[in-house]
């Protein structure tokens, strides 16, 4: 169950992609894991309800992933015709501007950019995957780790 002001993952991954227009799908990753950090902060309570993961590259929130792969770039409408039964959903005012906060400082930065900050940071540190072991299981980064360290910032 979807608290109140829960945003649905594809809604505001579409919204991402209507304001900004077509990324790397890296990118857009990182947008959603700064937009749910800075929920926990801001507002104590989830953007979305989806489960992030530390994968290699940085955050990773596997339902999407499991939407874009196989695909480097994404761009408006790619999720909703991966997802046509998916209808829509409004972004409420108060979600829309926590959205358009973090867009405004992280949306400009490129892919690798987004990566290296990622990187220097606890939440995806304490959690990532070690290299040269495969097979591992991928660690979530939990709501928790994200609202801790960013709110001593």
């Amino acid at each position: 169950m979807e608290e109140k002001n829960m945003v649905h993952l594809l809604d505001l991954a579409e919204y991402i992609l209507t304001r900004l227009g077509p990324m790397a799908a890296s990118r857009l990753q990182k947008l959603l894991y700064y937009c749910q950090a800075w929920s926990l902060v801001w507002r104590g309570v989830p953007l979305f309800a989806d489960k992030i993961e530390a994968w290699g590259n940085g955050p990773i929130i596997p339902a999407l992933y499991q939407l874009y792969k196989g695909h480097l770039k994404v761009y408006a409408n790619f999720f909703y015709e991966k997802e046509p039964t998916k209808l829509p959903l409004e972004i409420d005012g108060e979600s829309k501007e926590l959205i358009e906060t973090v867009l405004e400082f992280y949306g400009t930065k490129d892919s690798h950019w987004l990566e290296q900050l990622v990187h220097m940071e606890e939440p995806w540190r304490t959690v990532r995957p070690k290299p040269h072991q495969h097979g591992q299981k991928m660690q979530e980064i939990t709501p928790a780790s994200l609202s801790a360290y960013y709110c001593s910032l």
